[in-house]
């Protein structure tokens, strides 16, 4: 009987083990850890260095393209600058050729116009023909350059204002010295100081204040410009370029550097004071 029990103790020990069982001894084997380690380690470096790798091309491409838009803002602004300064320059020498013939046109009538007798006539001619030259290209003009006034002043609607007001002095001037001129047409010794002086002093103030705006105007025109990094503020404002958002969907258009230069310069102006 003990023989027997001993018999059966024995079967029980050595059964077949499940291949459950089989799979765990095999997993805890020094060799299978290694390689699950190496494979896992693999698989993961792998993955860490392939994320670096996107991340520093992003970030190159982004250094890349803010430095192309970059250098096209600044191209555009210093071409928008060059531009308002040439309207004012135009409408600065349109002002002052139109004014100079409107003194014209009163000086002949007084005792400082000494041109010889056989050449009065032809001399007061030669001012009338020129004075209705500057006239009629004033006229044809002026709302033209104050259309310009506008487009490059858009943040300070003053200048505007002040232009408005110096063509209606230029108006009241240009009455005032054609009636004189047409009244003292025959005389060439009138006394002229007091000659339509309300009227040119009312130009020279309302020509003043025209300045004083569009130097205000121009002080506006550098806001966001100041340093590399308010350029930079108003590219990536321009074009959504803030690091919260670099995971957004891919399907997303992306803003061309040509597109968001011109997006900077209307941000800019949109940020004036008024």
């Amino acid at each position: 009987m003990q023989a027997e029990k001993h018999c059966t103790s024995k079967t029980d020990s050595e059964q077949p083990k499940s291949k459950w069982q089989r799979s765990i001894e095999l997993l805890q084997t020094s060799g299978v850890t290694a390689l699950i380690t190496v494979v896992l380690g693999g698989a993961i470096g792998q993955y860490i260095s392939c994320d670096i790798q996107t991340r520093l091309k992003e970030r190159e491409f982004r250094q890349s393209w803010m430095k192309t838009a970059g250098d096209q803002a600044i191209a555009a602004h210093s071409q928008y600058l060059t531009q308002e300064q040439d309207a004012v320059k135009r409408a600065y020498k349109l002002i002052g050729s139109y004014i100079s013939a409107l003194d014209d046109l009163i000086y002949v009538t007084g005792p400082g116009f000494d041109a010889p007798a056989s050449e009065i006539a032809e001399q007061i001619t030669l001012i009338q023909k020129k004075h209705n030259e500057i006239d009629s290209l004033w006229r044809s003009e002026r709302d033209e350059l104050k259309l310009l006034m506008g487009y490059y002043h858009p943040a300070d609607p003053q200048v505007m204002d002040a232009w408005d007001e110096l063509v209606d002095s230029l108006r009241a001037y240009s009455s005032c010295a054609g009636t004189w001129h047409q009244s003292h047409i025959e005389e060439t010794d009138v006394k002229i100081d007091d000659a339509c002086r309300l009227e040119k002093e009312s130009v020279g103030k309302k020509l003043k204040s025209l300045t004083t705006r569009l130097e205000e105007g121009r002080r506006y025109a550098w806001e966001g410009w100041e340093s590399p990094e308010s350029l930079r503020n108003a590219l990536e404002s321009s074009v959504g370029l803030d690091r919260k958002k670099k995971h957004s969907s891919q399907s997303e258009k992306i803003e061309t550097p040509s597109n968001s230069v011109m997006n900077a310069t209307q941000n800019a102006n949109k940020q004036r004071k008024p």
